[in-house]
């Protein structure tokens, strides 16, 4: 490992040669390093004074390349560190993994849940040979929080905030990511990362390419990609036709050909809500881009050992903060429940269909289960759907949770048990109770009829 202190020569070297005073330059903020000695460099730039505007131009450009010179030095050192940790693959046991994220995808759209709108007949062919959910359940309704509970597998109302309200992933280490890396897997992301407070290769991703939810705010066309913290930019209009989905999978299809062939795969990509043109069907489109990675996956043989799981991660736009009506009409089960097809070696195989009580908590346990990754603990809301024989009790009698955060500060919380439904508004003592099984749309309060129900919302922690 190179030493990181031996490039602060050049900057010693450059303080030391001198600049004579003369007047005070007062020259345009340069951008801040990400090194804490660079930045102290910076900032003793500004306070001084000298010659001519040249010489501080290149004093600035020196600064920069030796702070970018230093972060990669510290990213190969991190790596060099973490690869200590890292288990020896087992390729004869441990399958590809792929896991599709979709924003705002919903049952209705897909022919396999019952569409005859969209025509899905890449999704259709997953479920057709796998394991299709029928009662998935969201994390949360609002995007952000519900990628976090996928990378987690605990609940939203665990989640820590910055000052803005945005989610920040404070356990990088116990991610989904993390677990499949320690396993032993080459793992990768791909399309928006949405989690603008964490870097996704602290994450433990071995490849990262796509976006940031600051960077690219569900721009349709985009004209930069971020590859492992690179910027690379173009120009194209619309016309071009090179949306942000197919360069999500375009960079997929190309990791492939670059794979460690020595070990799995596990990939995250992730097709985030995009404002297209009207005319264009975005079910069809997504459809023809999960065609094009099974029809990749087959041409490289690769198909008979990957597990590909697709699966929603919210089935509606995100509700506005301020309107607690809105937010709590988002989190009834008509639109908590999102798609779920598993299709893979193993521990799912053959045509079914599974109506257990699961959700968005169960992806990082089942998947850790997989791969056997002895770090994922029992802290979590998660269980591992590995050899479940789709009826499983032990699912239906969890009590599941949601936490949206309002405008306010406070927060609308809701938590299921069986099919019962409980829902506390903002600055409302009385908790409202629904019967899922005669009242799907949560419309009748029967609180006062059902006292033991809300009795064991109440008591019961989430997941038990």
């Amino acid at each position: 490992m190179i030493h990181p202190h031996r490039c602060c020569v050049i900057l010693l070297i450059c303080w030391l040669t001198g600049f004579s005073q003369a007047y005070e330059l007062h020259a345009q903020s340069e951008p801040k390093a990400r090194n804490s000695l660079i930045r102290a460099y910076q900032e003793l730039i500004e306070q001084s004074e000298f010659d001519n505007a040249e010489d501080v131009d290149e004093l600035h450009q020196i600064l920069l390349e030796s702070d970018e010179l230093l972060t990669r030095i510290k990213q190969s050192n991190a790596k060099a560190i973490k690869n200590v940790n890292r288990r020896p693959p087992r390729l004869a046991t441990m399958p590809n993994v792929v896991l599709i994220l979709v924003d705002n995808l919903s049952c209705q759209q897909l022919g396999c849940y019952g569409s005859e709108s969209g025509k899905t007949p890449a999704i259709d062919q997953l479920a057709a040979s796998g394991l299709q959910f029928s009662q998935f359940l969201s994390g949360s309704p609002l995007d952000q929080d519900a990628f976090w509970c996928l990378m987690t597998g605990r609940h939203a109302g665990e989640i820590s905030r910055d000052k803005e309200g945005e989610p920040v992933l404070s356990f990088t280490k116990l991610t989904l990511s993390s677990h499949l890396w320690h396993a032993g897997y080459e793992t990768g992301f791909f399309g928006n990362w949405p989690l603008p407070n964490t870097d996704p290769l602290e994450c433990y991703c071995d490849l990262f390419v796509g976006w940031t939810d600051n960077s690219h705010p569900s721009i349709a066309y985009p004209k930069s990609i971020n590859v492992n913290g690179r910027i690379q930019e173009w120009n194209q209009t619309e016309e071009a036709s090179i949306n942000a989905w197919s360069l999500t999978t375009a960079q997929a299809l190309a990791a492939l050909e670059r794979r460690d062939s020595q070990r799995p795969f596990g990939w995250i990509l992730r097709y985030h809500a995009l404002n297209f043109p009207e005319v264009t069907s975005e079910i069809e489109m997504l459809d023809a881009e999960i065609s094009r990675l099974l029809n990749r996956l087959d041409h490289l043989a690769l198909r008979e050992h990957t597990m590909i799981w697709l699966l929603g991660e919210t089935s509606t736009t995100t509700p506005e903060r301020n309107d607690v009506d809105e937010t709590v009409n988002s989190l009834k089960n008509i639109h908590m429940v999102v798609p779920s097809i598993i299709n893979g070696p193993r521990a799912f195989p053959g045509k079914h269909e599974a109506s257990v009580l699961t959700g968005a908590w169960d992806v990082t346990a089942t998947l850790t289960s997989i791969v056997r990754d002895r770090r994922y603990y029992r802290g979590t809301l998660g269980h591992s759907l590995a050899g479940t024989r789709f009826s499983n009790k032990s699912l239906d009698e969890r009590v599941l949770y949601w936490s949206v955060p309002t405008a306010t500060g406070d927060a609308v919380q809701a938590a299921r048990w069986r099919t019962w439904k409980g829902v506390i508004r903002p600055g409302d003592p009385n908790i409202q109770l629904f019967d899922l099984k005669n009242d799907p749309r949560e419309v009748t309060n029967v609180a006062q009829d059902h006292p033991e129900v809300l009795k064991k919302l109440i008591q019961q922690k989430p997941g038990r």
